[in-house]
């Protein structure tokens, strides 16, 4: 064996290499075993079996890698490829494994014919370990860099080409392929002495660039605080680099911003509160006083610095109080005494003094000693002393009763108080149970708003109750409860007024007050009543006046002749048509009050109804120059209902629409499907009705134009009749009109269905004549 190379040479002829079996196997000295594989390219297909059983030269491979190795050499027989080179392992004796690098190529003879494989064998163990132990290296490394808290990026100039975990937070990506291929230009600006194209040039040029604090501008847009440092690296992938780190210190300068501002505010604090402040160290001596120090007292801060404040402010006889103050503070307890201290001038003041300690570190370090002037509030208090006594005294003479109580029990009152319970002085109940004095009635609901304002420390609105006066008297009395703390005590304020009075003036004003609605409603009954008695007289009238002239013409003129006689018999008809309809609409609405009026429900085609009777008056309509449209969201909508009934309130409807609209105008009727409901809209251009009257105009008797010289005709009953119909559907029925723009009433009915003997495929029918009947009563008032 020389080195790690091998030459096997096998010499013959054509016949000879054709004899010999599928594998040829020789041992060579190094135990080493090397296969020779002879297969004729024509004979690959039927040797594959006997190539199989070459087990010598399988078993030294490595059975990850025979495979791979025999179809090269395969492909080597098959022409397919002149030599290759691969990477292979063998199987020791002793079961170790080798790593060699093979090259391969075969040997033919002049005619083509394969002789024998020329194999190179390289051993590679080592170089193969040397890189595994290279990429655990790495992997460790890069598992480091991966956990470390400072943002780690690698520039190819300025373009990144790495950027790790703290990186991708730090600059706020997605993950590390959104930063691959950006300029880190792109998130640096800097602040400081380098702007940023000097940092273009060093990161070009590959040069250190030293630590410094810029900012770094985040891809969501948000700026962040960061110290970067960059150096030269040499990148086995990229060749020489730049290494950044950046650490981001945005939290730190915050925190840092936050500490400065908080020492700035204390010391404006400090220099500017309105007290006098010294600070003191533990030996009882003066580090600084603030400027209300210097106003309070009249010493500048160059006067005290080192002085004990006990030396310069206490005045005489005050001087054991003032030691004893300032050893307390010093022992680090907090101190509040009210005394007196004196100024520079001598003058002494009024003062609250204040003292807590300076600890630092878990130490004392001295204590804070704060003086207040309260010579305004003890003169407050004088003056409230005072007030005191005035308010006692405006509280014995108060007209209401006040009541003070303490646990429910009565512990002050004042004389109104003592009068309106009946009791013969104060003492007679003070310390009585206050509910004593309240009616049964009343009782429980007085003890909750007690509670409440106990417990809520609110007070409850005033409430009209009943009390008990000491001979047995009930009165009526307001009750108004408040909060009234005193010396750590919630008690309670109840201040009491006598309403006996004015609850007999009350009742006696709602007498009054009854009597004058019923006066006034029977007032405007008989106004209706009036109205409608003088609107059905002239309902009634009219057409019987004409109907009475018309026979008084027919009756003198003898040589009428045949146009004019149906003229006048049209008069007559339309005349007798207007008395059925009124008629007709008192014995309906008579019906429905006494409960006699009932429908004939059954199941129909609710679409088609409504169709049919527009289109019925269409030419009516129409030879008013009137436009009259019908559409619908949906053909068919089966519910139950009277088909009498709904026409009758299609016909007043489309009557009065016909009757308010001038020619030209325009009436739509329209059939929307609200799935559970119905809804039925016409809609004119007439002249509206206005607003004050869209809540009468469905009262009975109630018309727009009640007076008798009115434009057009009518009762005021038509639509209170159509209200009770839709109403007795189930349904009802609203309006929406503007003066001058027009009307429209929505007529709602409910989608159901009942179990009758009709089916609903049986349509409404009605004959012609009864039809065209219809339309001539309900459209009697419309004279051409």
């Amino acid at each position: 064996m020389l080195g790690n190379i091998f030459f096997i040479s096998i010499r013959g002829v054509d016949d000879f290499l054709c004899g010999l079996p599928s594998v040829l196997s020789y041992l060579l000295p190094t135990g080493i075993v090397i296969a020779l594989l002879n297969i004729l390219r024509q004979k690959l297909a039927s040797e594959t079996r006997k190539l199989k059983e070459a087990r010598e030269y399988m078993d030294i491979s490595h059975p990850q890698d025979m495979q791979k190795d025999l179809d090269k050499c395969l492909e080597l027989i098959e022409g397919k490829r002149r030599s290759f080179d691969m990477e292979k392992r063998y199987i020791k004796k002793d079961g170790g494994i080798v790593w060699t690098q093979i090259s391969r190529s075969l040997a033919v003879n002049s005619a083509g014919k394969p002789l024998y494989y020329l194999t190179y064998i390289l051993d590679i163990t080592g170089r193969k370990q040397a890189e595994e132990n290279l990429r655990h290296s790495e992997e460790r490394y890069r598992t480091l860099v991966e956990l470390l808290p400072d943002a780690v990026i690698v520039c190819k100039g300025e373009t990144i080409v790495f950027a790790n975990s703290s990186a991708v937070r730090t600059i706020g990506a997605f993950d590390s392929r959104e930063l691959i291929g950006r300029s880190v230009l792109g998130f640096l600006k800097c602040d400081g002495c380098k702007d940023t194209e000097e940092m273009e040039e060093l990161l070009r040029r590959g040069e250190m660039l030293p630590m410094e604090r810029t900012k770094l501008k985040r891809i969501d847009g948000k700026e962040a605080v960061v110290d970067l440092w960059a150096t030269e690296f040499h990148d086995r992938d990229f060749g020489e680099t730049v290494l950044m780190v950046i650490r981001d210190v945005t939290e730190s300068e915050r925190i840092r911003a936050e500490a400065s501002l908080q020492r700035a505010y204390f010391q404006q604090l400090f220099e500017n509160s309105p007290q006098a402040i010294a600070m003191v160290d533990n030996g009882d001596r003066i580090v600084n006083v603030n400027k209300g120090f210097e106003r309070m007292f009249g010493y500048s801060p160059e006067e005290v610095k080192g002085c004990c404040p006990n030396d310069i402010v206490v005045p005489e006889g005050y001087e054991k109080e003032a030691e004893k103050i300032s050893r307390m503070g010093l022992s680090g307890k907090t101190v509040y005494k009210e005394s007196r201290r004196k100024r520079k001038d001598g003058t002494a003041l009024d003062v609250s003094i204040l003292t807590y300690p300076i600890v630092l570190d878990g130490e004392q370090v001295g204590s804070y000693v704060i003086y207040s002037d309260i010579r305004k509030r003890k003169k407050a208090e004088t003056a409230l002393r005072e007030s005191q006594e005035r308010y006692r005294k405006l509280v014995d003479i108060a007209p209401y009763g006040i009541l003070v109580i303490s646990r429910g029990n009565i512990v002050l009152a004042n004389k109104s108080a003592v009068d309106v319970l009946g009791v013969n002085n104060e003492n007679a109940f003070l310390g009585r149970h206050v509910l004593d004095f309240i009616h049964p009635e009343y009782r429980q609901t007085s003890r909750d708003r007690m509670e409440t304002v106990q417990e809520k420390g609110i007070g409850v609105p005033p409430m009209e109750i009943k009390l008990v006066r000491e001979n047995g008297e009930v009165i009526d009395v307001e009750v108004i409860t408040i909060p009234f703390p005193e010396k750590g005590e919630n008690k309670l304020l109840c201040v009491v007024r006598d309403i006996t009075g004015r609850k007999q003036a009350a009742t006696l004003q709602q007498e009054v007050y009854e009597k004058d609605m019923l006066l006034r409603e029977a007032a405007e009954y008989e106004r209706l009543r009036n109205e409608f008695f003088a609107n059905i007289s002239h309902e009634l009238r009219t057409p019987l006046t004409l109907m009475f002239t018309t026979l008084q013409v027919l009756e003198r003129w003898d040589d009428i002749n045949r146009d004019k006689i149906s003229r006048y018999i049209k008069v007559l008809k339309q005349n007798c048509l207007r008395l059925l309809r009124l008629i007709n609409n008192l014995i309906d609405i008579t019906k429905i009050d006494s409960g006699f009026y009932e429908l004939c429900l059954q199941n129909h085609n609710i679409v088609s109804i409504v169709e049919n009777v527009v289109d019925s008056v269409a030419e009516f309509v129409q030879s008013k120059d009137i436009e009259l449209v019908f559409d619908t969201e949906v053909e068919e909508k089966i519910t139950a209902c009277d088909p009498d009934k709904i026409e009758r309130i299609m016909l007043n409807l489309l009557s009065n629409a016909v009757k308010f609209t001038k020619p030209g105008g325009r009436i739509s009727v329209n059939v929307y499907d609200g799935g559970e409901d119905v809804r039925i809209s016409i809609r004119d251009t007439g002249i509206g009705i206005p607003e004050d009257m869209l809540e009468l105009i469905f009262e009975r008797f109630r018309q727009v134009d009640g007076s008798f010289t009115r434009d057009h005709e009518g009762s005021g009953i038509g639509l209170s009749l159509v209200k009770s119909l839709a109403e007795m559907h189930g349904g009802g029925i609203t309006v929406k009109s503007e003066a001058g723009k027009g009307s429209e009433f929505i007529i709602n009915l409910p989608v159901r269905t009942i179990a009758s003997k009709c089916s609903y495929a049986d349509e409404y029918e009605i004959s012609k004549d009864k039809q065209i009947e219809r339309i001539n009563i309900e459209f009697s008032d419309i004279y051409s």
